[in-house]
């Protein structure tokens, strides 16, 4: 019996522990101790939990409503408005929070109703981002001054600077930068966007120390770890930018960018099972021609799903035109379901002109000598003489030049190229480019027409038209209307963007 009385007392002091339970007002100082830290996921998770015991607390229902905005929870942030209104609250400050719910659900017209003529300086923030959400960079670009003269603040600050990073603007946005370090140092956007600037730069090196400091004194948040994975895949690094993207998936699974990481590693390391298990589930809502959508055809490809495969780079072709990597792909289903006919016809051109891989050489000649194409010979004849590959030696060279910014060289090396005879759509875009940034725009400009004659609808043509003329000052209607038309083909590519909003605030 009294072994029974010391085994019930433990039991019994536990259970009065939890009867005890955690105070609403313990749960609302772990929330602020959480908000202060960056920890958003865990402040939410307090205020949640405050808010069940006093739910028409106007002090924890800002924190929360302003908790959701940072984790971009538009819906959550206007439940929360919704929630402050019935208590009371409205005015401006209300209609700031109002605002950028809508501009976080996809609203951004309705964001710059609700703010109306509010002039302090949140709302100049928000009323920036909804500009940047419409494509208009001048306008983004006049919100952020005024709200720099209205008194500006730290958020205002880091997305200003973020701002200029995006648009190009790096000497600016370094002053911008070095304001932000000497005030907060330590705080998690700065830190981001001293991986961001050093990127711009082409300082991966500092990139990646500034991201690995965010992740050590951030252990919480996924961004930093998603953007190190990002600068490691690209430099080619996979299986550390791997470990990376699982780090971030573990904190925030639900997240794009982290998908989207998951997948070009996984796709590189020939993980098709896993990038199908990501997919499979979404297969119904995936674009064939998104970058998610053309994985998945990969993987089904890979998979042994060939005319799965087939159906959907074919419907990515026609959106694509351009897209060497859709139409390698492409002719790859068709010689996996033994159309060796159209898998010729689909990868013919990409076995012509200098710019050429030799996987797509590889499948070329695969598929014509399957289909029994004349011009098989002849093709294994060019791409395995002598004059071809030294081609390809002074293509690579110059390519190297271009990545370290040694344009007078590339240039160079591109010239003597075309002298040879090589008449390539990308080989003189390149040397337009190449010779813009050398400082011969009359030589920019006669080559990216020259190139855009061989392929008018290719919007990688269009783009450097527009580019050459508007560095160089000349015929900016043309350089308007060329960007224009590259941002049109491609809206998501926020180079374009930015440089049609150069052009248009040149024109006044």
């Amino acid at each position: 019996m009294k072994r029974l009385v010391r085994l019930a007392l433990p039991l019994a002091g536990a259970v009065l522990l939890a009867a005890c339970g955690t105070s609403p007002e313990e749960h609302f100082a772990l929330a602020r101790e959480a908000f202060a830290k960056s920890d958003y996921q865990t402040a939410r998770t307090e205020l949640g939990q405050a808010l069940k015991a006093d739910p028409r607390n106007r002090e924890m229902l800002l924190l929360l409503v302003q908790t959701q905005l940072l984790l971009g929870d538009g819906d959550g942030a206007q439940g929360g408005a919704e929630r402050l209104r019935a208590i009371g609250l409205k005015g401006p400050e209300l209609a700031r929070i109002e605002a950028e719910a809508a501009l976080l659900r996809g609203k951004p017209d309705k964001a710059l109703e609700l703010l109306g003529n509010d002039g302090a300086v949140d709302a100049w923030r928000i009323r920036a981002a909804a500009h940047l959400a419409l494509e208009d960079s001048v306008a983004a670009q006049a919100a952020f001054l005024a709200g720099n003269r209205a008194g500006s603040n730290f958020r205002l600050a880091c997305d200003y600077t973020r701002f200029l990073i995006q648009s190009g603007d790096l000497a600016t946005a370094s002053t911008q930068f070095e304001a932000l370090r000497r005030s907060r140092a330590e705080a998690l956007e700065v830190l981001m966007l001293g991986g961001s600037l050093s990127e711009a730069y082409a300082r991966r090196d500092l990139a990646e120390k500034y991201y690995a400091r965010a992740a050590r004194v951030y252990p919480f948040r996924f961004e930093p770890l998603l953007a190190h994975a990002n600068l490691l895949d690209m430099a080619g690094k996979v299986p550390e930018a791997a470990k990376l993207a699982e780090g971030a998936a573990a904190i925030a699974p639900g997240d794009v960018g982290v998908r989207q990481a998951l997948l070009s590693v996984y796709s590189q390391q020939g993980k098709w099972e896993k990038i199908r298990d990501m997919l499979q589930r979404r297969e119904d809502e995936l674009d064939p021609a998104s970058g998610e959508g053309l994985t998945y055809a990969e993987a089904l490809l890979r998979l042994g799903h060939p005319e799965q495969a087939r159906a959907q780079f074919a419907e990515a072709l026609l959106v694509q035109p351009q897209n060497r990597y859709v139409r390698m792909m492409l002719g790859e289903s068709q010689l996996a379901t033994g159309d060796a006919a159209s898998a010729w016809e689909t990868l013919r051109p990409l076995a012509q002109g200098l710019f050429v891989q030799p996987r797509e050489i590889e499948l070329a000649i695969k598929a014509g000598q399957a289909a029994g194409a004349e011009e098989t010979g002849a093709l294994q004849e060019r791409v395995q003489s002598p004059v071809f590959r030294q081609q390809q030696t002074v293509l690579q060279a110059a390519i190297a030049a271009d990545a370290r910014g040694d344009s007078a060289k590339a240039l160079q090396l591109y010239q003597q190229l075309t002298a040879g005879g090589s008449v390539d759509a990308e080989l003189l875009r390149r040397l337009a480019m190449s010779a813009s940034q050398a400082g011969q725009p009359a030589l920019a400009l006669a080559s990216a027409d020259r190139a855009l004659a061989l392929d008018p609808q290719n919007p990688e043509l269009r783009y450097a038209a527009g580019v050459v003329r508007l560095r160089a000052g000349q015929d900016m209607a043309a350089a308007r209307q060329h960007l224009q038309a590259a941002v049109d083909a491609r809206p998501d590519n926020p180079q374009y963007r930015a440089q049609l909003a150069k052009a248009k605030a040149a024109a006044g």
